[in-house]
């Protein structure tokens, strides 16, 4: 297996990222630990980028069999579907 380093150049938000794959082979990179916040996701050649204005939590992520990009926070569960970004509180709270 070859390993293909990517960086800002290459699409990312920044070079500090989080990866999660999904059943259906998507490949996303979520930006969580500083800004610039958001999530990029690969589409077999090149990242798409999708910047947000507060952390995603993406330490704690996953995909669903549709591909859709979930993240927990300590205080909040983001989904993203590609297009929309979804956000609940959790009853865990930010302590």
């Amino acid at each position: 297996t070859d390993w293909t380093t990517y960086t800002m150049e290459d699409g990312l938000l920044s070079n500090d990222a989080f990866i999660a794959t999904g059943p259906d082979g998507s490949v996303w990179a979520i930006h969580s630990e500083i800004p610039p916040y958001g999530y990029a996701r690969f589409d077999g050649t090149s990242w798409v980028s999708y910047p947000t204005d507060h952390p995603t939590g993406g330490f704690r992520s996953a995909v669903d069999a549709d591909g859709t990009l979930w993240m927990a926070g300590s205080d909040v569960l983001i989904r993203f579907d590609g297009t929309t970004t979804t956000t609940s509180p959790t009853p865990f709270g930010s302590s």
